[in-house]
């Protein structure tokens, strides 16, 4: 059974009202589920440490507005940071302001999901695709996250909408707001630059005319250089005018490509990669480029170094980059959402509101059932162009949930043609009839129900969360509740692991006046983990500040070891080893 298009009767007054309170009744279920999660995640100990990426967008915008270093051109994607640069500026720099405003803009994206699924199937998919977006779990958990997805998700549901309507009522004029949300979407997440081709190609097969479709492509194209143009001028204004967007493009390829990928992000381990911090993780891509390379190199000579590494991971083992590849695309579709910040199956454990939520695992089967039933709908075609260029760029880069979550909004309209179609078909056909579709349905919620992820993976995202917790508690002076974090950590890990635990452990046991303890916890972490810089780190300190200078010194030599830069390593050992060398012995008394 098929969804039948037929030409909607103009909207009497009493169902446009009726069509107002359903979507009320939606907005406020959907506010209902977001205000829940942010007052229960600001309890957390991790609701106001800025980690990871969260640190990095913020202290970026505050080089923006010169409050705090130079800003350079961007490295990593630019518009989150442009964003908190604009609230900052405007309000001043307050965090919970801003997660706030995010959920006012995630009700915004919950409006579009129902005004594209209205323009794919009706009201009735309207209604559907709205609920689904209002209670969708990633969703609300990322919109409480100083993180880009919670304004590129409206603003691609926005593209879409602007697009499908376009394309229906043949209205030109809408591909430039198409373009430039589109544009913004990708300084907010630039894998997607890739996929604009598929939208571009369904417009030139739909659109009557060719004057129709060169004014609509034209259109479209400036709308996207027009949404890409504040991350290009600030590049350009830094000597970088072949950044349009950010030069990690290329070790984001690396990392989804290289013989240790596991098809989610990784640092591979054997090379000088140092991600003690964004900082650091930039300099030393930078310098092993440079090194193999043999001459300094700008930025996007840099990407392209990585690009290049990549490129001969598929050239010299063509069958493994392809089964790699094929794994890519099953996490793609998988019901796990793949963790890159905080991961989602923690914290749904520490605010039940997500266990209430819905999850990938549900909107993915609905929609490809939705994808065939309704398949001969105008919209449809571009909705499918658009999931499979998109997913096809994750499986060329590599899965997380940040990333996936763009597929969402392509998805719930398609899920609210299933609903509906399958609602119409047991209706009028009976449960036994519907079989086929009842089986399509299990067959899609069995594609993406393998767990793929490794228990030891799920174990250590359990494993930094305790770490993270535990220091945000010593951020606030609770050293008590930071051990008690870190033991848990480590307990989480197993007697073999936990050696970024150990090393927080042995800083809080340095901190309530137990050196020796810390310097054993610090041998402990080097033991487990030689390439743990942390840990020589801070056994290089403690050890000379004890008198032992001959451990310091061989911390120090490890730490270098592990550098791509080693200068002050390097320097600290020179200056041991001049200080533990033997006094020259004093020259011979002349024979009389």
């Amino acid at each position: 059974m098929q969804i039948p298009e037929l030409p909607e009767s103009p909207p009497s007054p009493d169902s446009r009202r009726r069509e107002m309170v359903i979507l009320a009744g939606i907005l406020s279920l959907a506010f209902t589920a977001r205000a829940l999660f942010l007052s229960s995640w600001a309890e957390s100990p991790l609701f106001h440490l800025l980690y990871g990426d969260e640190g990095n967008f913020h202290r970026t915008a505050l080089a923006i507005l010169g409050q705090g270093g130079e800003a350079d051109a961007f490295f990593y994607q630019p518009f989150y940071s442009l964003w908190l640069a604009l609230v900052y500026g405007l309000f001043g720099v307050d965090t919970v302001l801003v997660r706030s405003l995010q959920l006012g803009l995630g009700l915004v994206g919950v409006g579009l999901a129902y005004g594209l699924g209205r323009e794919l199937g009706g009201r009735r998919v309207a209604a559907v695709s709205g609920l689904l977006a209002g209670l969708y779990g990633p969703f609300v958990f990322l919109e409480g996250q100083l993180l880009a997805e919670s304004l590129a998700v409206p603003l691609l549901t926005g593209a879409l909408w602007c697009l499908v309507r376009a394309g229906r009522r043949e209205r030109v004029w809408l591909l430039l707001p198409a373009g430039l949300l589109a544009g913004l979407t990708c300084m907010a997440r630039p894998n997607l630059l890739l996929a604009l081709p598929a939208p571009g190609l369904w417009w030139l097969l739909v659109a009557r005319g060719w004057r129709r479709r060169l004014a609509g492509a034209g259109l479209a194209v400036a709308g996207v250089l027009l949404g890409l143009s504040p991350s290009w001028i600030f590049n350009l204004a830094r000597g970088q005018a072949a950044t349009p967007i950010s030069s990690s493009a290329g070790i984001s390829f690396f990392l989804g490509n290289n013989p240790s990928a596991t098809g989610r992000f990784h640092v591979p381990r054997g090379l000088k990669i140092d991600a003690s911090s964004h900082a650091a993780y930039q300099r030393s891509l930078q310098h092993l480029a440079e090194e193999a390379e043999g001459r300094p190199l700008s930025p996007a000579e840099a990407s392209s170094h990585w690009t290049r590494r990549g490129l001969a991971f598929w050239a010299e083992t063509p069958r493994r980059a392809l089964a790699l590849f094929g794994r890519k695309l099953l996490l793609a579709v998988n019901a796990e959402e793949m963790p890159i910040h905080h991961p989602y199956f923690v914290v749904r454990e520490q605010v039940p509101v997500l266990g209430w939520l819905l999850p990938f695992g549900v909107i993915f089967p609905l929609s490809a059932l939705g994808l065939w039933l309704g398949r001969r709908r105008r919209g449809v075609g571009l909705l499918l162009g658009c999931l499979a260029a998109y997913t096809l760029t994750l499986a060329i880069f590599y899965v997380a949930d940040r990333y996936r979550v763009l597929l969402v909004p392509m998805l719930l309209p398609l899920a609210g043609l299933g609903v509906v179609a399958l609602h119409e078909s047991v209706r009028a056909r009976g449960a036994l009839r519907s079989a086929p579709a009842l089986v399509a349905l299990a067959l899609a919620a069995l594609l993406c129900a393998p767990r793929l992820v490794p228990e030891e993976t799920r174990a250590r995202s359990f494993y930094l969360t305790y770490v993270l917790m535990g220091k945000a508690m010593g951020d606030q002076g609770d050293l008590q509740a930071a051990e008690g974090h870190f033991r848990r950590a480590i307990e989480v890990a197993g007697p073999e692991h936990g050696a970024t635990a150990r090393v927080n452990l042995g800083l809080v046991r340095e901190l309530r006046g137990d050196p020796q303890g810390a310097r054993e916890l610090y041998r402990q972490a080097t033991r487990m983990d030689p390439e743990e810089r942390g840990a020589w780190r801070k056994l290089a300190v403690l050890t000379e500040r004890l008198g032992d200078k001959a451990e310091a010194l061989a911390a120090w030599r490890a730490l270098a070891a592990l550098q791509t830069e080693p200068a002050e390593e390097l320097r600290q050992a020179a200056r041991l080893e001049a200080e533990l060398a033997p006094p020259p012995e004093p020259p011979p008394e002349p024979v009389p």
